[in-house]
């Protein structure tokens, strides 16, 4: 994922990478590891705001 963020952010694209220590893969989902409304709540704040500027 960091890479992937680099290369985006390489691109001139905007990225932002919040990492969750000790968190595996798909911690994001419901049920599964307690981060799945802080994931939601940082998408929307994120997607919202670009649409707030455009």
């Amino acid at each position: 994922m960091r890479q992937f963020r680099d290369a985006m952010v390489r691109a001139g694209n905007e990225c932002t990478l919040l990492e969750y220590e000790g968190a595996e893969h798909g911690f994001h989902y419901p049920g599964t590891g307690g981060h799945f409304d802080d994931v939601i709540a940082a998408a929307a704040r994120f997607l919202l705001d670009r649409t707030a500027t455009t």
